[in-house]
């Protein structure tokens, strides 16, 4: 076997990505409210992340695509440390 020596160089963080400094979370929510709780969080100021994807839902009679959220339940929220005094 040949040893391979390899290096990884990183590159140091851009400094206006990290001046917005703030940790994500994640929220659980009641099934199915994940889009009106994203909307009412981004209403009051907050960076909220939900991810979709696209189904093709069947009936009887038709289909039709919706969207539904990758992690039922669950929502990301970016919030930025205060201090509290």
């Amino acid at each position: 076997m040949s040893s391979n020596n390899q290096s990884w160089e990183v590159q140091p963080a851009d400094p206006a990505i990290v001046s917005d400094a703030g940790n994500w979370y994640a929220l659980q929510t009641r099934a199915r409210h994940e889009k009106v709780i994203a909307q009412r969080l981004q209403e009051s100021g907050l960076t909220t992340f939900l991810p979709m994807v696209t189904e093709v839902h069947r009936w009887s009679d038709r289909k039709k695509t919706v969207e539904l959220p990758l992690f039922t339940c669950y929502l990301f929220v970016k919030v930025r440390p205060t201090s509290v005094a």
